[in-house]
């Protein structure tokens, strides 16, 4: 982050947007929060502001319940620079991809594997594909500058952090560490359990029992990789397949003008197969479909204009030959 302070001086900065992802979730808006926070206290020069396409429904109640200023268009702001967080496609960016188009400077912070799309935009970036959660980075740096975070700014953070982890489920040591020193500051973690809970809406619910219901089942060297198709909700019908004893699921969304995909797999897929649904098949795939893509581990997604069928023939493709045969077989 000193890095970055120095970086902003010689690039004499005096307008940053923070940049969230599509349908930003409760990494992205907490830790976001957290960023532009952070930058307020040791730059108060320099004006910010948050910026994304939407925020998911549990991001609304994020944002209401800690009052965070977050935009969905920047009107009449108009930044020198960009600084894209939790993010590593700029197809991510939604409506706001024309964004990169111009002369603005680009910053990064990050904790996906790095897209070469993004890193050949960026002149600096922090990204930590090993960590858990973006809001995790952004604790790192107050560390390191040593600047003391309100209650307020440390509910973000651990709000993202429990969310992006699965409520520690893929967390590690110094996930854990992060978060007893939150806590530690009076962090109401109830109040964050409750605050990430939400009851599905109908729509939603209808697009977990179409992927359903649409779904073929392919069986891959003993493992058992689902494929469906929706129309919108792909991300939580991702969810709903994998917990119905899928071992990987790929949703496929198509709209005028507009091809997604979406990924999950169980944390045993990736162990045993050493496959990294970002890294390996989204990143690559993002060509094919005119688009770009890249994601974690286990959750990742693609985002383009065309050629559904070729990739879905791409991605069975790459998984038959990635994944090794039984012994038996």
């Amino acid at each position: 982050m000193k890095d970055f302070l120095q970086q902003v001086k010689e690039d004499r900065c005096n307008r940053i947007a923070i940049m969230l992802h599509k349908n930003a979730d409760p990494d992205a808006v907490g830790g976001g929060f957290a960023l532009y926070s952070l930058i307020k206290k040791i730059c108060p020069d320099i004006e910010v502001k948050i910026c994304g396409d939407e925020v998911s429904l549990v991001s609304k109640k994020i944002i209401e319940k800690l009052k965070i200023p977050f935009l969905e268009d920047l009107k009449d702001f108009n930044p020198d620079c960009l600084l894209l967080f939790d993010l590593n496609s700029p197809e991510l960016l939604g409506k706001h991809r024309d964004l990169l188009n111009s002369s603005r400077l680009v910053y990064l912070i990050d904790h996906h594997h790095q897209s070469e799309a993004v890193k050949d935009l960026t002149s600096w970036s922090f990204v930590d594909a090993g960590s858990p959660s973006a809001s995790e980075l952004v604790y790192r740096l107050y560390e390191e500058l040593d600047v003391p975070l309100d209650l307020v700014v440390a509910e973000a953070i651990l709000v993202g952090m429990v969310s992006d982890s699965r409520h520690f489920l893929l967390a590690n040591e110094n996930t854990f560490e992060v978060a007893a020193a939150l806590l530690k500051l009076k962090v109401p973690y109830a109040e964050i359990v409750e605050l990430l809970k939400f009851d599905m809406d109908r729509p939603e619910k209808l697009a977990r029992l179409k992927a359903a219901q649409r779904m073929k089942i392919h069986q891959i060297h003993g493992k058992t990789v689902v494929f469906s198709q929706v129309s919108s909700y792909d991300a939580s019908a991702c969810r709903a397949l994998l917990g119905l004893g899928a071992d990987a699921v790929f949703i496929f969304l198509k709209r005028k003008n507009e091809v997604r995909i979406s990924a999950r797999s169980t944390y045993s897929f990736s162990k045993e197969t050493g496959i990294h649904l970002g890294r390996d098949i989204m990143e690559p795939l993002g060509p094919l479909i005119d688009g770009s893509g890249g994601g974690h581990e286990n959750a990742a997604g693609c985002n383009g204009k065309k050629n559904l069928v070729e990739a879905k023939n791409f991605i069975i493709n790459y998984l038959k030959s990635a994944i090794s045969p039984l012994e038996e077989e």
